[in-house]
């Protein structure tokens, strides 16, 4: 029996994404609870794919350029 092999996603934390996109903890959480960016609670904490969240700001550009 072979195991296909994933590639688990690393979920970071809101101060990691923060210091990413250069965004205010209050601003990300108003983001959240609004739904539009993705993320996980687990617990009492919130999580982060970094690459869905990144593609949820150029959602967002794009929405303010157009």
């Amino acid at each position: 029996l072979k195991l296909r092999s994933r590639k688990m996603k690393k979920y970071v934390t809101i101060d990691e994404i923060c210091e990413m996109f250069q965004i205010k903890k209050s601003k990300l959480y108003k983001m959240t609870a609004q739904g539009r960016i993705p993320h996980l609670k687990i617990g009492n904490q919130l999580r982060f794919d970094p690459e869905e969240t990144e593609k949820s700001f150029i959602v967002k550009a794009r929405r303010v350029l157009v």
